[in-house]
């Protein structure tokens, strides 16, 4: 069978330093995958590395958050096996995220 993705193990560590402040430690290993259609080449596996820390907390009625994080920290070169395009095109390098919430 063609494009078959590989196996994707991953693993989440979360803790909370004080009652407002979160951060988050993410790995995550994807297989190489050898077993390619006539057509496929085969993809090499990679590990990525996501942190974050999430800031909630609230002034009066107003409850916000703030929320940064750093996505394939270590900027690691990746294919996912299901693209059509894997051979032209990485998956995308190390991103930079900030993100603002507010509930009222």
């Amino acid at each position: 069978m063609p494009r078959i993705p590989a196996y994707r193990v991953s693993a989440t560590i979360e803790h909370q330093w004080f009652e407002s402040l979160t951060g988050r430690l993410r790995f995550t290993h994807v297989g190489s995958q050898h077993k390619a259609a006539q057509y496929e080449t085969p993809t090499a596996g990679y590990n990525r590395v996501d942190v974050g820390l999430t800031w909630q907390n609230h002034l009066n009625d107003l409850d916000y958050m703030l929320y940064g994080r750093i996505e394939n920290l270590f900027n690691g070169v990746a294919r996912d096996h299901t693209s059509y395009i894997k051979n032209e095109m990485y998956l995308p390098g190390r991103n930079f995220v900030i993100e603002a919430s507010l509930s009222f």
